[in-house]
């Protein structure tokens, strides 16, 4: 179990930005990144249960990688950071087709799905105590492009860890030039769900 301290924000120009992580001191050079996520939930829970993730990312020129990584999330938030506790596990990808017939088998039922297609970096220079700082710059169909930032804590953090997260989150927000009120503190699932609803409404 861990710890995730992130936040994420609303993009205007998102291939200017690019441009701008690509020049920060410390930064690791960018991966491509493409998640397809299916949210499961099952009839007599109610809501999310836990999330199947198909991951592929690779550098250029470099062959591409995959995994398969089930995630169950306790949410939490505070002025639109998110302090999350998460149980997760990894499968190879190639049991793609497996694990999506072991959730029906289980009498699963899809909630709702979201992509994801961007790029990913790391600072370990801008890490807390240690823990390195993990970039994303994400469109997210059909919401748009986002900037999406955490680090990762052990299960039970210190508080000081914490709070050192939070406030460097800040400082890289306002070193990209992205101005607080970008934060968006939804969680894309239920701004997908309420999309989704829109739709069957009208």
């Amino acid at each position: 179990m861990s710890s995730e301290i992130e936040l994420k924000a609303r993009v205007t120009e998102p291939f200017v930005l690019k441009a701008l992580i690509s020049t920060l001191p410390g930064i690791s050079s960018p991966r491509v990144i493409a998640k397809k996520d299916v949210y499961y939930t099952h009839p007599l829970h109610g809501g999310p249960w836990f999330r199947v993730r198909s991951v592929k990312e690779h550098r250029e020129q470099e062959k591409e990688e995959g995994s398969i990584v089930f995630t169950h999330k306790v949410h939490g938030q505070s002025d639109g950071i998110e302090n999350n506790c998460e149980q997760e596990f990894f499968v190879d990808i190639q049991q793609e087709k497996e694990v999506f017939a072991f959730c029906s088998a289980l009498g699963m039922q899809e909630y709702i799905r979201k992509e994801k297609r961007g790029w990913a970096w790391w600072i370990t220079e801008k890490g807390t105590h240690g823990f390195p700082l993990h970039l994303e710059l994400l469109e997210v169909s059909p919401l748009g492009w986002f900037l999406e930032m955490e680090y990762v804590l052990p299960d039970a953090p210190d508080v000081k860890d914490v709070k050192k997260a939070q406030e460097n989150l800040q400082e890289m927000l306002n070193t990209l030039g992205i101005k607080k009120s970008a934060i968006e503190s939804r969680y894309y699932m239920d701004m997908l769900k309420a999309g989704q609803i829109s739709k069957q409404e009208g």
